[in-house]
């Protein structure tokens, strides 16, 4: 054991006490004999302290924080405060792994030039249904050649199913961006500092239900989320990446990113979905200041384009219908 490196399973929890056991015990039944579990409490109101004290399993640490630090700032506080791994993985207090022989599949694929091995998830949605994931069909894969892939959603990366090293993360500042896609924007920084590997396995469960944080934001926050594919790609500049491809490539991810927000609003039709459709347009418009000629770069990914003009198209006749059936039963 002591030839085989450290890996560190970090998992950041805010009351989640319906979740967390799932989470804690599928961390400790990876069969990975050189291993720490470290579960992050951000200062909870329910069961989880008295939950994880239950457990006597040597490999678990428990960090209650004495203040809530929010999301990010407790993925941050565990990667360097306490995590002492050269290995790690962070899986949120509400997701949990399914197979448990990942960590040791992962371990044996690096090398000196490995700093993430990535893996694939389900998606758990509230019915129950699981939807599944593709993954790229190359093994192994430079980090800036996978940026120009982007944003192919074979190359996106799934936190709950990704090991990093921990060494490099914290030279490049991980999870420094206080965002919805924290994760992305730093393991996208990280993986141009080497190379890729993927394991092409199903390992983790990514729970969708209405606590998770992504679900808690308001559109303004979600529009802020943008600015980590201005991040990552500024570093790819710092690095040597085309400043043009660099800008081209910006501008697809946020395009990409920018659909996921109008189709979330057309499952959610209403009028707080209105309300919402108009702050997301009138804010849109204002991305003309950071975003020079945003509205020209459709051109750069006409299939989106279309996608956007469907949507909009939609949504405006959905609530025209709603209005008038409003109308008649009064």
């Amino acid at each position: 054991m002591d030839n085989l490196p450290k890996v560190s399973i970090l998992i950041p929890t805010y009351n989640q006490e319906q979740f967390i056991l799932e989470a804690v015990y599928s961390a400790l039944s990876q069969t990975y004999p050189n291993l720490e579990v470290i579960v992050g409490d951000d200062n909870s109101s329910d069961k989880t302290p008295f939950l994880i004290r239950q457990i006597t399993d040597p490999r678990l640490i428990y960090i209650r924080n004495q203040q809530n630090l929010g999301r990010v700032k407790n993925y941050q506080n565990l990667l360097y405060n306490h995590a002492s791994g050269e290995w790690v993985l962070c899986l949120d207090g509400d997701d949990y792994l399914i197979d448990d022989h990942f960590v040791s599949d992962a371990i044996e694929l690096i090398d000196e030039r490995v700093v993430i091995i990535a893996a694939n998830i389900f998606k758990l949605l509230p019915s129950g249904e699981k939807v599944s994931y593709r993954l790229p069909v190359e093994s192994e894969i430079l980090g800036q050649e996978l940026l120009k892939k982007l944003p192919d959603s074979r190359y996106f990366f799934k936190h709950a199913a990704t090991l990093y090293q921990r060494k490099e993360a914290t030279l490049i500042n991980f999870y420094s961006f206080d965002s919805p896609s924290s994760d992305w924007e730093s393991l996208y920084r990280l993986a141009q500092h080497g190379r890729v590997r993927y394991l092409k396995k199903t390992v983790a469960v990514w729970r969708i239900h209405g606590a998770n944080a992504s679900k808690q934001l308001n559109v303004y926050e979600l529009l802020e989320n943008l600015q980590i594919w201005d991040r990552i790609f500024n570093y790819a500049r710092d690095l040597g990446f085309s400043k043009w491809f660099a800008v081209y490539l910006c501008r697809k991810c946020v395009l990409r990113m920018f659909n996921g927000f109008l189709f979330d609003l057309m499952k959610n039709i209403g009028d707080e979905a209105a309300v919402s459709f108009k702050t997301l347009f009138t804010l849109s418009l204002k991305m003309k200041e950071k975003y020079p000629f945003f509205w020209l770069s459709w051109i750069f990914y006409p299939v989106l384009a279309a996608q956007a003009l469907v949507l909009i198209i939609g949504f405006t006749v959905a609530l025209t219908l709603r209005k008038s059936v409003n109308t008649k039963l009064l």
